[in-house]
């Protein structure tokens, strides 16, 4: 995307398949290195596509979410990657042990 110097900037998205868990939930993505983030708005079936996020490769992002009822789910720690694994639910990420 453009970047605000008139050059390109790469951006990041969270995205995460169907977990019934996450249905209709708001889902909070912090990239822990850079120091910013983003909330996403899961659909009915638990996936989401957060909007676009600063960060670099290899960045610590916390996601987690709350649902629907205000129970708020434990952090998820990731590494920024644009790598992804094919898994049926969850994150699809290297996870990773944050500090």
């Amino acid at each position: 995307v453009a970047g605000g110097d008139g050059g390109q900037k790469t951006v990041w998205f969270a995205h995460g398949p169907a977990n019934r868990e996450m249905a209709s939930s708001r889902v909070y993505v912090f990239d822990r290195t850079f120091g910013s983030g983003v909330i996403a708005q899961a659909a009915a079936d638990g996936s989401y596509t957060s909007p676009p996020m600063d960060g670099t490769m290899g960045d610590l992002v916390d996601i987690s979410y709350e649902t629907p009822a205000g129970v708020l789910s434990s952090s998820l720690c990731l590494t920024l990657t644009e790598e992804t694994m094919a898994t049926k639910d969850g994150p699809t990420a290297p996870r990773v042990t944050c500090p």
